[in-house]
Order: structure tokens, then sequence, then C-alpha cells
């Protein structure tokens, strides 16, 4: 009963602010989510394959890491709002001092429509920002019931 940190062999390791990104993110998940990836055999389980993780044992010691190196989504939608003519066109006559109903810009360059960010008319876009925001295993959509019933579960 007594025991103490002192009676375990470890090593502790900080990561500052966002340098490791899946031990961010799995620290979000719920205890019954980071349960499904504590188990004997490491290489076979399909949690791993869910998150796209890739893992190594070096001398007893396991690792799990994930890197995807890509441009974030909001300078995607940026991108997409200079090669669009028509959000160009809108942002240009916002920056020359027109008033636009419903349309503004914010502080980041951000081309707004009812305070929220215009996405350009591109079908790949958009299905990206969807996937992203419905099937990310790291999103969360605040006003849905099947999350409740999923971590119910």
């Amino acid at each position: 009963m007594g025991e103490y940190m002192e009676d375990y062999d470890f090593d502790l390791q900080y990561h500052p602010s966002k340098a490791n990104v899946v031990a961010d993110a799995l620290s979000r998940k719920t205890r019954g989510a980071l349960a499904a990836l504590v188990f004997e055999d490491w290489k076979n389980s399909v949690a791993i394959d869910n998150y796209n993780l890739q893992y190594f044992e070096n001398e007893g010691v396991a690792c799990l890491s994930n890197i995807v190196i890509s441009p974030s989504l909001l300078q995607t939608v940026q991108q997409s709002q200079w090669q669009d003519r028509e959000l160009r066109t809108t942002w240009n006559r916002l920056q020359n001092g027109e008033q636009l109903d419903g349309w503004s810009t914010n502080r980041k360059g951000f081309l707004l429509f009812n305070r929220k960010l215009a996405v350009a008319n591109n079908l790949n876009l958009r299905e990206t920002i969807l996937t992203e925001a419905h099937k990310s295993r790291f999103a969360v959509h605040l006003g849905s019931n099947k999350i409740y019933r999923d971590l119910k579960r």
C-alpha cells in the first residue's frame, strides 16, 4: 500500500506545448478510448490502425508515433479563397472600403461571411473539411446525441 514513485524505474519526459501532437491528442481521449490502446500485443491491435499510429519497441520500451506533414486546413482554405475569382473579388472590394452585406475579413486576412469562414466552391476542399469535421477521431460535434450514445457504450 505504501508505494511511492521512487519504487518504480521510469523516465518522465516532458514535451513542451505542441511538440508532441499525438500525445496531446491522445491526452484528450476518454479513459475508455485510451484503455483500448492498453493490451498485450501492440503489433496486432486494430486500435493502432484506427489512430494511424506507428509502433516500435526497443530494449523493452514501447513507442507510439504519428507524424503528418501537410499545410493546415486553414492555410488550404485561405489559399483557395485567393484562387476563387469571386471570393478574391469580394476580398478586394472589402479592402477598398466597400460595405458588403454579411461579408468581412478577420485580422489574419480570412474572408468571412456572416462571421463564418468563407469556403471556396471547391468540391475536394469541402469534402476534406466535412471529413475532418465528422470522421476524424479527434473531432467532437458538441450538439450530437450520437457522441453521447457512443461514450455511454
